[in-house]
């Protein structure tokens, strides 16, 4: 097996995390050379040489992590965390790879953080990949013509569905205000009957 085909789902899970496709690619590319079922020596598993539940608490098992889509979920959760805590590409590369002293990348993590970002070379196109829902309008050719008709299709769906959301919306404003009508002539005549009760 090769990194390449994991690519569909490696774009789909990297989008999902907010990370770019080529450098989650880059770093199962460094990690594992794409061998769903390869295991390190310090207990790391498959893909993305994930630590697993046997050793880290709260994670899928080790038998779980040879399966390619539960390895690269977890892997693009935990590689986003760290990109959130560490709040540098460098850093959260160096923290997942372990090479990390007092908030900074030490030489191991340096040469490891190079290496990845080396690896992402190789997949840049892959950030480029349409999403699935906007297959239907990916180019079959690289022509300007072909794709900006594609991109015109785009367009007009999301004006649609942006009419259709305006039109839902102003009927529940419409729906919202009827109830506030009634629940004014509700407060009206309460309030009509504490006047009543108070004349008693």
């Amino acid at each position: 097996m090769a990194v390449s085909d994991y690519r569909a789902l490696i774009v789909r899970e990297a989008r999902a995390h907010g990370l770019r496709p080529s450098l989650v690619a880059g770093l199962v590319d460094v990690e594992s050379g794409g061998q769903p079922a390869v295991v390190s020596v310090a207990g790391a598993v498959g893909l993305m040489q994930v630590m697993p539940g046997e050793l880290i608490p709260g994670r899928p098992g080790a038998e779980a992590l040879k399966d390619p889509e539960t390895n690269v979920r977890t892997g693009c959760q935990l590689l986003a965390e760290l990109l959130k805590a560490q709040g540098t590409q460098a850093t959260a590369l160096a923290a997942y790879y372990g090479g990390i002293y007092l908030g900074r990348p030490t030489d191991e993590g340096w040469q490891y953080i190079r290496l990845v970002e080396a690896a992402a070379q190789k997949y840049r196109d892959w950030d480029l990949t349409a999403d699935d829902d906007f297959l239907e309008y990916a180019p079959q050719s690289q022509t300007w013509r072909e794709c900006a008709i594609n991109l015109k299709g785009v367009a007009t769906d999301a004006l649609e569905k942006g009419r259709d959301l305006a039109a839902k919306l102003s009927q529940l404003n419409q729906q919202l205000g009827a109830v506030s009508q009634q629940l004014s002539e509700l407060a009206a005549a309460a309030n009509e009957g504490v006047q009543r009760w108070g004349n008693i």
